[in-house]
């Protein structure tokens, strides 16, 4: 979904300005490991520096769950998926919306936010009434 058309970042799709520039893991990720460079001794960037997995969102995650989400600059951008949700949800008006990796690794983080912008921007109360759910590996919802 395109979200910013003009001087929009380039996106691995081609297009510029793509909700993946603005909200994705490797866009979490980048804007954590500026906010650590800022705060070399914070939690964040002790988090980071000591993961050892191929991607350390869940250190950013775990970061986020013990300090002030203020403090964590980037959270802000959790808006714009519910933002982008929102269009789908009037257009379409589903019942269920599954979001799955990163967002269902950090639901507790993410999801409040999502779920609160979605229900704001959603005409008519159709935010209140879609479910927002994360899979779960035995195959059925969380």
């Amino acid at each position: 979904m395109i979200m910013i058309p003009e001087n929009g970042e380039l996106c691995r799709c081609g297009n510029r300005g793509c909700l993946e520039t603005l909200v994705s893991e490797s866009m979490v990720i980048r804007r954590a490991r500026s906010l650590a460079g800022s705060e070399p001794e914070g939690i964040l960037a002790q988090l980071l520096a000591q993961s050892t997995e191929p991607s350390p969102i869940e250190s950013v995650f775990q970061a986020a769950r013990r300090v002030t989400l203020g403090r964590l600059r980037f959270w802000k951008c959790w808006s714009l998926p519910g933002d982008c949700l929102s269009n789908l949800v009037n257009i379409f008006n589903p019942e269920l919306i599954i979001l799955g990796g990163m967002f269902a690794q950090g639901q507790d983080l993410i999801l409040p936010v999502v779920r609160q912008t979605l229900r704001q921007a959603a005409f008519a109360g159709l935010g209140e009434k879609v479910k927002l759910a994360t899979p779960v590996l035995a195959g059925g919802l969380a």
